[in-house]
C-alpha cells in the first residue's frame, strides 16, 4: 500500500513540475478558412522518419477541426511559399489550388472525413543522410472535417461530466458506470482517462484530451477494464504518454471518428487485447508506433489470458506511422485462447514501416482475418509480416512451452504503388508443428504489378535468409 501511494505522489509532483498549456499558441505556420469564416487552428509535433533506428526527427503538425454540412470551401494560407500541394489520402479525390500569389491553396469538401494537407512535396531519398527510408512531410495540415452534432450544455443530463472551451487538468480521471466525459470543441483536457468494470460510458465531443504533462508510461492514454458497452466518438488525443485506447477484457466497443496524434515512443493509437465486439470506424491515426494493434496481452492485467480477443471490425480509417510501426499488427502479445474473426476493410495507409503484421508470441490461436480493399500509398518495410515464435521479446509464454498457430487469411484487393526494398512479404512459422497456413492474396498490386506467386517481383514472400522448406507454412494462394 505504501508503494502505491508513494508512486501516486511521485508522478503528481512530476505532472506538477512539467510545463503548462505545451501548445498554448496556435498555428505559426498556417490560417485555415471555413466557408470564408476563420477556424481555430492547433498544434502538435510528430515524427517523420519510418525507422526505429534513426536519431528522432520531428515537425510539428498544424490541425483544425470544425463542423460541416453540404458542399463546404476550405482556404489554407500559408507562411512560406508553396510550390506543391497533395491531398491524402488520394482515395478522397480532392485536387486543391494553389492561388496567384503562391501563399495560399483553396479546395472544397463535399462530406465529412480526415484529410493530410502535404506541401511541397516529400523526401524521397536519405533523410539528411541518416536513413534510406522515406520521411513524411514537414509542416502538415491536418483536416478534420466532422458531421454536424446537437450542443451539449454543462446540465443536459446525468452522469455527465462537461469540458467547456479552454484548459482543464484532470490527471488521472476515472469514468463510472453510465457517465459520459463530453470534451466541447475549444476545450483541451490534460490528463488520461480510465474506468475499470464499468458499463454504459461514453467519451466524446470534438476538444481535445492530451497526454503532453504525464510522465511517459505512467498511464495508458484511455484506460479501459472489463468494461461494457463503451462508446469514444469525436475526440482529438495528442500527446498519449503510452498507448493511447485500451480497452482490455471489454466486450462491445465502438471507436468511431477519434483522431490520435503521437510521437512519444510506444505511442500506438488503439489496441483492443482480449475484447469481445470492438468496432473502430472511421478514425485519423498519426502514431509513432503501430496504429492499430489487436492483442491477447498478459502484461498490463494479468488476469485476462482466458478472454478471447474476437470479433473485431476496423474500417474506413486513415493510418500514418512512423518509426518502424505497422497499420495493423496482430500481436506479438497472444495470450489468449483464440484471436478470430477479425476483418479489417476500406482502409488507407500512408507511409508505414509495415503495412499488416500478424505476430504470434504465445498461446494464443489466430483463426479468420481478412483484410480487404486496401489502398496503400507509401510504405518501407514489408506489405505482410507474419511471423510464429515464442522465444521473442514480448512473449509472455516463452518458458511455458505454449505456442498458437495460425490459420484462415485472405489479403484481397490491395494497391501498394509506392514502395522501398523489393516490395515483399515475410512469412514464416515456427516448426512442423505451429506453422503458417492457408495464406491468400487475391487481386494483390505491387508497383502495379499483380501478384501471381511467391516469387513475383517486385513483392514476392521471405524471410530473408530462409527457403520455403524451412520457412513452416503451406498452402500460400494467390489469385
Amino acid at each position: 500500500m505504501k508503494w502505491y501511494f508513494f508512486k501516486a505522489l511521485i508522478i503528481i509532483l512530476l505532472i506538477n513540475s512539467l510545463p503548462g498549456n505545451l501548445y498554448a499558441e496556435t498555428s505559426n505556420d498556417y490560417t485555415v478558412k471555413v466557408n470564408s469564416k476563420e477556424v481555430l487552428t492547433d498544434r502538435a509535433i510528430i515524427n517523420r522518419v519510418c525507422d526505429w533506428n534513426d536519431p528522432q526527427d520531428t515537425t510539428i503538425a498544424t490541425f483544425s477541426s470544425f463542423s460541416i454540412s453540404g458542399k463546404t470551401s476550405v482556404v489554407i494560407r500559408s507562411k512560406s511559399k508553396i510550390n506543391s500541394v497533395v491531398v491524402r489520402p488520394l482515395s478522397a479525390g480532392i485536387v486543391p489550388k494553389i492561388s496567384g500569389d503562391g501563399f495560399e491553396i483553396s479546395l472544397e469538401l463535399n462530406k465529412p472525413g480526415n484529410l493530410m494537407i502535404e506541401f511541397n512535396g516529400i523526401d524521397l531519398a536519405a533523410f539528411n543522410g541518416k536513413t534510406n527510408r522515406p520521411s513524411a512531410p514537414a509542416k502538415p495540415v491536418f483536416l478534420f472535417a466532422n458531421p454536424a452534432e446537437t450542443k451539449v450544455s454543462k446540465s443536459s443530463q446525468s452522469g455527465l461530466k462537461y469540458f467547456g472551451p479552454g484548459i482543464h487538468n484532470v490527471g488521472h480521471l476515472e469514468i463510472k458506470s453510465n457517465e459520459t466525459i463530453y470534451i466541447a470543441e475549444g476545450a483541451t483536457v490534460y490528463g488520461t482517462l480510465f474506468s475499470n468494470e464499468a458499463s454504459n460510458i461514453k467519451i466524446t465531443g470534438k476538444g481535445i484530451l492530451d497526454g503532453s504533462k504525464t510522465p511517459h508510461k505512467a498511464y495508458l492514454g484511455i484506460d479501459l477494464y472489463k468494461c461494457k458497452n463503451v462508446a469514444i466518438d469525436g475526440i482529438i488525443i495528442r500527446d498519449s504518454p503510452h498507448w493511447t485506447i485500451v480497452p482490455t477484457a471489454c466486450q462491445n466497443v465502438t471507436i468511431d471518428n477519434v483522431r490520435i496524434i503521437n510521437y512519444r515512443t510506444n505511442g500506438d493509437g488503439i489496441d483492443p487485447c482480449n475484447c469481445q465486439s470492438v468496432t473502430i470506424t472511421n478514425c485519423f491515426l498519426y502514431t509513432s508506433d503501430d496504429c492499430i494493434s489487436p492483442k491477447g496481452c498478459a502484461w498490463w492485467y494479468k488476469n485476462v489470458s482466458d478472454y478471447n480477443m474476437e470479433d473485431l471490425l476496423i474500417s474506413g480509417c486513415f493510418t500514418i506511422n512512423t518509426k518502424g510501426g505497422h497499420s495493423v499488427r496482430i500481436g506479438d502479445e497472444t495470450v489468449a485462447p483464440y484471436i478470430r474473426n477479425i476483418k479489417v476493410s476500406n482502409l488507407d495507409v500512408y507511409n508505414t514501416g509495415y503495412v499488416f503484421g500478424i505476430l504470434l508470441a504465445d498461446r494464443g490461436k489466430v483463426r479468420n482475418l481478412s483484410f480487404s480493399d486496401i489502398r496503400v500509398e507509401r510504405y518501407s518495410g514489408y506489405v505482410v509480416n507474419i511471423y510464429i515464435d515464442g522465444k521473442g521479446e514480448f512473449s509472455t509464454d516463452k518458458n511455458t512451452g505454449l505456442l498458437g498457430d495460425l490459420d484462415s487469411v485472405l489479403f484481397k484487393n490491395m494497391t501498394v504503388p509506392i514502395y522501398y526494398g523489393d516490395g515483399g512479404s515475410s512469412i514464416s512459422g515456427f516448426n512442423n508443428e505451429y506453422k503458417v497456413k492457408d495464406i491468400t492474396f487475391e487481386n494483390v498490386r505491387i508497383g502495379n504489378v499483380l501478384q501471381t506467386s511467391n516469387t513475383a517481383k517486385p513483392g514476392g514472400i521471405g524471410p530473408v535468409g530462409l527457403n520455403d522448406v524451412k520457412a513452416f507454412r503451406e498452402n500460400i494462394v494467390f489469385k
